[in-house]
């Protein structure tokens, strides 16, 4: 038994950073599902946002045209969004020991505990770590990329 990782097809992304002030007390601004670090809300089966620090969300897929409105309204309130398609890569891990085989590059229970998605570090690696149905999706910078998948793959219980 073992974890797998594949590299999935090329989403567009979003970073989204909105000043503190702004998404704490503005209701106006959207994403209701998605208003607490750590949380992930998924509006359509290609599109998710991910509140990965404090002011910061990684909107991806068609999310960006799903919830324009909300994302307009952000921006109106000195909201930036940028185009960070370039930047990552998209990784799924799955398996019947997915858990177990990330468990053994990352504490899973200090790292995500009752959230589902986080900012984090694999073997050096800056990424988004998020729950998806199967396993985990881990978005890795694309300058890491390719290293990250050939080290993980020598660890036991990994496999391609």
């Amino acid at each position: 038994m073992s974890g797998s990782v594949h590299m999935l097809p090329q989403l567009a992304c979003y970073e989204l950073v909105i000043p503190a002030c702004r998404w704490r007390n503005d209701s106006r601004l959207g994403f209701t599902a998605a208003r607490q670090p750590g949380s992930l809300h998924r509006p359509t089966p290609q599109g998710a946002i991910l509140f990965i620090a404090p002011g910061r969300w990684l909107v991806v897929g068609d999310a960006l045209e799903a919830e324009a409105q909300a994302i307009a309204r952000m921006q109106a309130a000195d909201a930036a969004v940028i185009d960070v398609t370039a930047k990552w890569c998209r990784l799924h891990i799955a398996g019947t020991e997915a858990h177990g085989s990330l468990s053994r590059v990352l504490d899973l229970h200090q790292v995500l505990g009752k959230r589902d998605c986080a900012s984090v570090t694999v073997l050096d690696c800056p990424a988004v770590l998020a729950r998806c149905e199967g396993g985990y999706e881990l978005w890795v910078t694309r300058s890491c990329v390719e290293w990250l998948c050939e080290t993980l793959v020598r660890l036991p219980g990994w496999s391609l």
